[in-house]
């Protein structure tokens, strides 16, 4: 068995109306977290099976973070990870985990916000 877990790194800050996201140690522009996650869905799994992590620094205010939690929920439907998968002690197989994209967040703190 073989597989390749894909990791992306993005910072996420408030937008005008909607969080927005910079990809690290990059010259690119902002682009709204809600397209992002248009995109992940439309083409996660075509090469692969495989999770999708997505993994982002929240540099947004609390309603921008309230707004994230909506927009990655209302997107990515029920590919997204938002609870256990089941009462283990332990961490699911990625083959548990197969058509699945989990979100792996730190946050800066709140003075920097």
């Amino acid at each position: 068995m073989s597989y390749t877990l894909a990791d992306h790194l993005v910072d996420v800050h408030d937008g005008d109306v909607e969080p927005v996201a910079y990809h690290r140690v990059t010259l690119t522009s902002s682009v709204c977290v809600r397209s992002i996650c248009k995109a992940i869905k439309k083409y996660a799994f075509i090469s692969s099976p495989y999770p999708v992590i997505i993994s982002a620094e929240t540099r947004c205010s609390l309603e921008q973070q309230d707004m994230l939690a909506a927009i990655l929920r209302e997107e990515l439907g029920p590919a997204l990870v938002t609870e256990k998968l089941d009462d283990r002690t332990s961490l699911p197989s990625p083959e548990e985990l197969k058509y699945r994209i989990l979100y792996k967040v730190s946050s800066v703190r709140c003075s920097q916000v």
